[in-house]
């Protein structure tokens, strides 16, 4: 098992981390930024008398992301159903207003699609990676994207390997049941520990949203580490163990001393 330290705060008996993809792993910012602005120019050519609510809707605030909001926190499927309630309020009946979001969605999709340019892996992310599998610790992906958003990040940065399971907004319970298990459900959580043979106690959850956070918490985790790149604003995190503005935040410590490994 792995000891961690992260600031302050250290993490004993790990045998498993969990990352968020999108502001955790991947600078999807440009990407993001591209999407909703195509999407609300879509939605907006239907004159539905909603344009200036949709930059609120999708949490698009001076032409920035907001780190809590929808864009940056929501699956598709959580973004398609607000921009379809935006446009039944303006009294468009619901089944057509439905139709109207996934047509824009879609369209939307092929229009922008993500590069390495506009979703890079963020600066120090491999080296941690590495070294967390030298140290014998088991690594997975729980995202809001869909599986096919995630295996589209790990192989265009070749980190694929490094993963035991991936995890997508689009993943279902095995009885099927439950329907699509999304973030914060702790039942998302719980399968991937399942997946990997290990239980929550013994396992860290590092993301951007509070979604990753109560999801972990809930789970069980024996920890949670919040991540906000280079950004002084972390009150959204504040319910983390541990809060980040870089993955080189996070050591690795001896496991009978309390020394950094390199």
């Amino acid at each position: 098992m792995t000891r961690l330290i992260c600031k302050d705060k250290i993490f004993s008996d790990i045998q498993a981390i969990f990352f968020d993809k999108d502001g955790t792993l991947e600078d999807s910012r440009l990407y993001l930024h591209q999407l909703v602005t195509e999407r609300i120019r879509l939605l907006s050519v239907h004159k539905f008398g909603i344009e200036d609510y949709l930059p609120k809707t999708f949490g698009f605030k001076a032409g920035k992301i907001d780190p809590k909001g929808l864009m940056a926190v929501g699956s598709r499927k959580d973004n398609e159903l607000a921009a379809a309630a935006l446009i039944a309020s303006s009294g468009c009946g619901w089944y057509q207003a439905k139709e109207i979001a996934y047509r824009a969605f879609e369209q939307a999709g092929k229009n922008i699609t993500p590069t390495k340019k506009s979703t890079p892996m963020f600066p120090g992310t491999l080296p941690l990676l590495q070294k967390l599998i030298t140290a014998k610790c088991q690594l997975g992906i729980i995202s809001a994207d869909s599986l096919t958003g995630i295996n589209r990040f790990v192989e265009q940065e070749q980190i694929k390997d490094y993963f035991k399971v991936l995890v997508g907004s689009d993943h279902v319970s095995a009885s099927g049941a439950d329907g699509n298990l999304q973030k914060p459900d702790p039942k998302l959580y719980l399968k991937a520990c399942q997946n990997l043979g290990v239980e929550p106690h013994n396992t860290l959850m590092v993301g951007d949203s509070v979604g990753d956070i109560i999801m972990a918490q809930q789970a069980g985790a024996a920890g949670t580490i919040g991540i906000s790149w280079e950004s002084p604003n972390t009150e959204h995190l504040s319910q983390a163990d541990a809060t980040i503005s870089h993955l080189d935040d996070i050591k690795i410590l001896d496991k009978s001393t309390h020394y950094l490994i390199a």
